[in-house]
């Protein structure tokens, strides 16, 4: 699927296009800038046996084809990088290398090529925007996405994208990339595509979440997965990507760990997982947080996740499924369990320790938000009336 975007920076209109070229890579992006355009192409291989560290290869070429030139003289051949394209990996490696997440350790290969250069607008850091992209398009877990931006100093006024043919006028010549997490309260705006500001971040404009909290663990789930299969919608539970995680994974350990004792995951991983989560989806445009509503299920779980999250969600509406007979709620989420395969979730102790947790510490973060967003829900109803109820309430909701 081809997906592009363009926005006016400074400006000037940037466009990004991604899945356009090389489809036979893990992940490819287009980023254009007046008439210079860049190729980021991104492959991700399995990790080798007994390695310790983190194979990050980045390669940027600047060929002379790209400004409409042959090469002449005694060396009628392009050899090895110049000076600039080393500078120009580094400016790309350095960025993106400490927001992969910790301990991955696959092989990745960054290949940037200049397809076009129209003399004004450096394609150095459109090349870092492009890797930006193509690596979570390539379903790597990066922490982005990541902004490039340059920034002169021009008759006495701070400027983006400085045309070559002034940067030696400039006062300034600045390049600064970033993400929004690092930046505190301008996370909450995240998407995939966003204006630059002058430090070169991805701030975007804030996407409405509806957040279906699954308040009472009660067939919630269930309601999740039929709502996120409307279009516009996006279901993410947060129990299915623990459990989507190998048991040789750290948090799969950590997770199998916790759950058979029927606690909750500590709040920092499961925080931190969800939002890895959240930005690998987005980078495979399973989910587009500028169009469509994020059904959560599973998060946030208590105040404290609340509090972290709050930043991140626009939360529309809260949805709590309740069941005031107690034996049935247990009697069908071991029925559920059972079909489902999910033998530690069957188990009657650990169902009763996980109402126990629900009623101590979930039950609370309905109070940490307004009471007109809480809509209350009676589970024991049919399926037809309780979805029904849903989506009356989902289709009062506007953008």
């Amino acid at each position: 699927m081809i997906v592009k975007k363009s926005r006016q920076i400074g400006g000037k209109t940037l466009s990004i296009e991604v899945g356009k070229l090389a489809r036979l890579a893990g992940g490819s992006a287009v980023v254009t800038l007046g008439e210079s355009i860049v190729l980021a192409t991104v492959d991700v291989a399995e990790a080798r046996p007994g390695i310790d560290f983190f194979p990050l290869t980045v390669e940027y070429r600047e060929k002379t084809y790209a400004a409409g030139k042959i090469p002449g003289g005694f060396f009628k051949r392009e050899g090895r990088p110049t000076t600039k394209e080393i500078l120009g990996c580094r400016l790309i490696d350095r960025p993106i290398r400490p927001l992969f997440a910790d301990g991955f350790v696959k092989e990745v290969q960054v290949i940037c090529n200049v397809l076009s250069y129209d003399g004004e607008h450096d394609p150095d850091v459109l090349a870092g925007i492009a890797t930006s992209m193509a690596v979570m398009a390539s379903g790597a877990p990066l922490k982005g996405p990541v902004g490039w931006t340059r920034v002169g100093y021009i008759d006495g006024q701070l400027q983006l994208w400085p045309v070559d043919g002034r940067r030696s006028e400039s006062g300034l010549d600045l390049i600064v990339a970033g993400i929004v997490m690092y930046l505190g309260t301008l996370f909450r705006r995240f998407t995939l595509f966003t204006a630059i500001s002058i430090f070169g971040v991805f701030l975007g404009t804030a996407a409405p979440i509806l957040a279906l909290s699954v308040m009472s663990g009660f067939e919630a789930d269930l309601k999740g997965k039929i709502l996120g299969a409307i279009p516009g919608f996006y279901h993410c539970a947060c129990g299915d990507i623990f459990r989507n995680l190998s048991i040789d994974h750290p948090m799969g350990r950590q997770f199998v760990e916790y759950a058979g004792k029927g606690q909750l995951v500590p709040d920092r991983p499961t925080v931190e997982l969800w939002r890895q989560h959240i930005q690998a989806v987005s980078g495979q445009q399973a989910f587009q947080p500028d169009r469509d509503w994020l059904v959560l299920d599973g998060i946030p779980r208590n105040p404290s996740q609340v509090e972290m999250l709050r930043d991140t969600l626009d939360v529309r509406a809260l949805l709590w499924l309740t069941c005031a007979d107690m034996g049935k709620m247990i009697e069908r989420l071991q029925r559920r369990a059972l079909h489902e395969n999910r033998l530690d979730d069957a188990n009657l102790e650990v169902i009763r320790r996980r109402l126990a947790v629900y009623e101590k510490e979930t039950r609370s973060v309905l109070d940490c938000y307004d009471p007109k967003l809480v809509h209350q829900i009676d589970s024991t109803l049919t399926p037809l009336e309780v979805l029904r109820q849903i989506l009356d309430i989902v289709g009062t909701l506007n953008r």
